[in-house]
């Protein structure tokens, strides 16, 4: 009997518990729910910056309220003041970011900061004056401020062969997808460095435009099992040649390359010929070749030819003498029908040629068709505009 009331009396204590739990929750949650439809009725886009600036206050506490973040924004947006701007890169609070030297390194033109969350992360510029070893030295001490940064520009620092192979053994490499090493002077060694790199597994994105790697450098890319996330891979003005073209084309390690940047290489119409027979490149979507390749008409015809491009949106063959016959290829080419954007400028092409191309129901998806440099006349020329109002022509 004592037991049956026991039972009895540990189910209504259970019974009231379980009730006391579920109000308290209904009740947390309705006072949240009215907080956000509070704020949301208290903030619009006419409101001032001391408005958003109360509202910033109430919803950074921890910085957990994502909303402070989406405040730092619009403060930056209304007011003159770039530090709601850093911090709304980087995903962080005011006190941090002052505290970690970054507003005088930007102030001083060391760096530059820019992205943020709509970008899949921060993307930080680096100007000559600051070193890769002062970076490090700074990153270390920032390393939780600097987390979100996903991005790194170097764009003409003069960066040398050391200075690669101390980047590429930084850990900090490991959450970087987008790296921007042109016009500097890594040479093969620098390249090798970063192909031998297991910390550059995140990579999508690496620009090495003008740096010299020659042949040797687009192999050591190309045999790189660490380098098998790149989706662009820009290595134009670097004397890679007919031998680099087809170790790339080769590489099965660069299958998920969508976009590849060759221009200014030398590699000729057998080059040309490598990158159409390629079935390893067959994700990509835009092709430069622009500039001193000289793939000349047989070239032109053999990229027409090629079912392995078929997912190209993009071409750029500027400057490599096609002629009219090449762009008659072009023209009549049942693999290019996802183009959208053709670059034919300074190709000797004539009218027969121009004609060819606007006139093709096989490049109906083209959007911009860049013809400068091809000495068509004037009067045809707004003829062509008139009869193609959706192709925007560039002459």
């Amino acid at each position: 009997m004592i037991s049956l009331f026991n039972r009895g009396l540990n189910l209504i204590i259970s019974i009231h518990s379980s009730f006391f739990c579920g109000m308290i929750i209904l009740l947390k949650s309705i006072s949240i729910k009215n907080m956000e439809n509070k704020t949301e009725e208290s903030f619009n886009k006419e409101s001032s910056p001391e408005k958003i600036k109360k509202l910033f206050k109430i919803a950074c506490v921890d910085y957990k309220d994502v909303t402070a973040f989406d405040y730092l924004k619009h403060l930056a947006e209304r007011t003159n003041e770039p530090i709601y701007l850093y911090a709304y890169y980087l995903q962080t609070d005011l006190e941090s970011l002052k505290q970690s030297g970054i507003l005088e390194l930007i102030e001083n033109k060391s760096i530059e900061l820019s992205g943020g969350p709509e970008t899949d992360g921060a993307r930080l510029k680096i100007n000559q004056q600051f070193t890769i070893e002062k970076l490090l030295d700074f990153w270390k001490q920032h390393s939780e401020v600097l987390k979100p940064i996903r991005e790194l520009d170097f764009y003409g620092c003069k960066l040398v062969e050391v200075d690669i192979q101390i980047l590429a053994r930084s850990l900090y490499m490991q959450n970087i997808t987008g790296l921007d090493l042109g016009e500097n002077n890594i040479g093969m060694e620098g390249v090798q460095a970063l192909a031998n790199s297991e910390n550059l597994g995140n990579l999508t994105e690496l620009d090495l435009e003008a740096n010299g790697i020659g042949t040797e450098g687009a192999r050591a890319l190309a045999n790189s099992e660490n380098l098998g996330n790149l989706t662009k891979l820009v290595l134009s003005w670097n004397g890679i040649g007919m031998e680099g073209v087809q170790a790339l084309a080769n590489s099965e390690n660069l299958g998920n390359l969508t976009e590849l940047d060759l221009e200014a290489n030398g590699i000729g119409t057998e080059g040309a010929r490598v990158l159409a027979n390629s079935e390893n490149l067959r994700n990509l979507t835009k092709l430069v070749l622009g500039y001193y390749n000289y793939i000349k008409t047989e070239g032109a015809q053999a990229l027409a030819n090629s079912e392995n491009l078929r997912n190209l949106t993009e071409l750029d063959l500027e400057a490599n003498g096609i002629g009219t016959e090449g762009a008659r290829a072009l023209a009549n080419s049942e693999n290019l029908g996802n183009l959208t954007k053709l670059v034919l400028s300074w190709n000797d092409i004539g009218m027969e040629g121009v004609q060819a191309l606007a006139n093709s129901e096989n490049l109906g998806n083209l959007t911009e068709l860049n013809l400068k440099g091809n000495m068509i006349e004037t009067k045809i020329l707004e003829q062509l505009r008139q009869e193609h109002p959706n192709i925007q022509f560039i002459f």
